[in-house]
Parts: C-alpha cells; sequence; structure tokens
C-alpha cells in the first residue's frame, strides 16, 4: 500500500456536501484505505474564468492502486460530481487532484507526480499541511509545512530569470496587490534558464533566508513568452486570501 495526497476544490453548487460525498465514494474503493481529510478553506480564484470563490480541502490516503489507476479513478468521482471540462480552470463542481504518490516521481503525458505547481499555492499546502506536515516531497529538502508557511507571511519574494519587461513585471504585481505590493520583493536570479533559449523562469522564495542564493532544489516555474495573466495567477495562488471555515 502506498499513501497518497489528493488536493479537493470546488466552487459550484453545495461544495462541502460535494466534498463529503467524493471521499465517501473514495473510501469505498476496494483498494482504497485509512481516507483521512482536513477541514475546509474559501480561497480566492485562481485564473481570470474561474468564478467565484472556492472551497478547498485535502486528503490522504492508502492505496494498492497504482498512479494512472488512482488518476482514473479520481476523474470517475469528478465525473460523478456533474464535473464539465469546457473551459479550461473555469468554475467546476469538484477538483480531485494527486498531488504525492509515496514517494515516487511519475512523469507522462497524461500524469505528473508530484504536482508541479502544490508548492506554491496555498490552497493545496495549507490542508495538507493539516494531514502531512513533516512529509517531504520528492525532490524537495523541505517539508509540506515548511512550504506552508513561507507562504503565510510577507515577503513574498519573486525571483526572475530570462528575457522580460521589468516594467510590466512591476505593473502586473501592483494591479494584483495594489495596497500590499510593498510585501513583494523582486530579485535576480542567478542564471537558470538554458543559455540557448532565454525563457522567463519564474521561482518564489520566501523569508529573509532568500537572498538571491536559491537552494539547487528551489522549484522554478518554467514559461514560454512572457504572459502577464500566467504571473497573476502565481501571484493569486501563492499570495491569495485563504481562511479555514
Amino acid at each position: 500500500m502506498v499513501r497518497a495526497a489528493v488536493a479537493i476544490g470546488g466552487n459550484l453548487g453545495d461544495v462541502p456536501a460535494t466534498i463529503e460525498t467524493a471521499c465517501a465514494a473514495l473510501a469505498r474503493h476496494e483498494q482504497i484505505s485509512e481516507l483521512r481529510r482536513s477541514g475546509l478553506f474559501r480561497s480566492a480564484p485562481m485564473g481570470a474564468v474561474a468564478g467565484e470563490t472556492f472551497f478547498n480541502a485535502a486528503c490522504v490516503l492508502e492505496t494498492s492502486l497504482d498512479p494512472h489507476a488512482l488518476l482514473a479513478e479520481l476523474q470517475r468521482v469528478e465525473n460523478l460530481s456533474g464535473r464539465t471540462r469546457e473551459l479550461h480552470w473555469g468554475p467546476r463542481t469538484l477538483d480531485l487532484d494527486l498531488i504525492l504518490y509515496g514517494d515516487e516521481t511519475v512523469k507522462s503525458e497524461t500524469l505528473t507526480v508530484p504536482h508541479p505547481h502544490f508548492w506554491y499555492r496555498r490552497f493545496v499546502l495549507e490542508p495538507l499541511a493539516e494531514l502531512i506536515p513533516d512529509t517531504m516531497p520528492p525532490g524537495f529538502a523541505v517539508t509540506v509545512r515548511q512550504l506552508a508557511e513561507r507562504l503565510r507571511e510577507p515577503p513574498f519574494r519573486l525571483g526572475v530569470d530570462g528575457d522580460f519587461d521589468p516594467t510590466t513585471l512591476h505593473n502586473v504585481i501592483a494591479e494584483f496587490a495594489a495596497d500590499r505590493a510593498a510585501d513583494i520583493e523582486v530579485a535576480a536570479l542567478p542564471c537558470q534558464s538554458d543559455a540557448e533559449d532565454r525563457r522567463l523562469a519564474l521561482a518564489l522564495w520566501f523569508g529573509p533566508d532568500c537572498n538571491g542564493d536559491l537552494p539547487l532544489d528551489t522549484p522554478l516555474l518554467q514559461c514560454g513568452a512572457f504572459d502577464a495573466q500566467q504571473l497573476r495567477d502565481v501571484l493569486a495562488a501563492a499570495f491569495g486570501q485563504i481562511e479555514k471555515t
């Protein structure tokens, strides 16, 4: 059996009831046991078309399903909730994302584990920190609790590397957090991008231990061309409001 961690969210219908029903459905699966669920959180929507406020939670479970079979089960439960996928990052009844699968790393056309964006999303980390605070995800030198703590208090450190327009960057930050822009620090990173492909790389780091020398295990969010909306989404996920219900 492998312990897996799943992020849960939604903003259409009676989401708390949907989350309860989804967790019960997962717990009934013959290859899933010992499911534990976090408390409920409310978070600001991420994305220009995401809709209204989200409810978020997380669960951890023991399973003998392989990662892709577990993903298929999560998608089956999403479909039972009435989940549709016409609009990417649009409003949804239920979202079940496989975040961690034991100590395994998975990279395929349909699945990446650990989830490539969980480390800067407060709506994922806060619920997970209730359940597995001392877990160190594969490829990280810090625990889930430490990742969550870095997102709770300013300064919010945004490291940049690559070709970008500094004015646009600062305008997006000011637009996102006009009253808190001073909490967001922009720092140049040592060259992290491929010398032949100078794409913008965003690296998020938090707290006074970030002085330009980022640990080698610091995750990077790689972007193609500079995308202001993508930066807004990153800021919303990492720096947006979240509260326990």
